[in-house]
């Protein structure tokens, strides 16, 4: 099963998980603690973002695990 298949089957994030999720993110990007971030990610890897958050999620995950700092507080602001 495809990666995009298998997250399909996933529960969805709850909004509220999802804003503090963006929040620790912010903060942690902000002070570059990369280890933080990660571990923020990986709590949420068992859920789904909400379809309205799907490609802003992505992106910044993507942005997160590189890291590009930039484009994360960009992302995050």
């Amino acid at each position: 099963m495809e990666k995009e298949e298998a997250s399909e089957d996933l529960p969805e994030m709850e909004p509220e998980e999802l804003q503090e999720a963006y929040e620790a993110l912010k903060e942690f990007a902000a002070a570059f603690d990369y280890d933080d971030m990660i571990y923020v990610l990986e709590s949420l890897s068992d859920k789904k973002p909400p379809e309205a958050e799907k490609e802003h999620w992505a992106a910044v995950v993507k942005a997160a695990r590189q890291p590009d700092w930039e484009t994360l507080r960009g992302l995050l602001s």
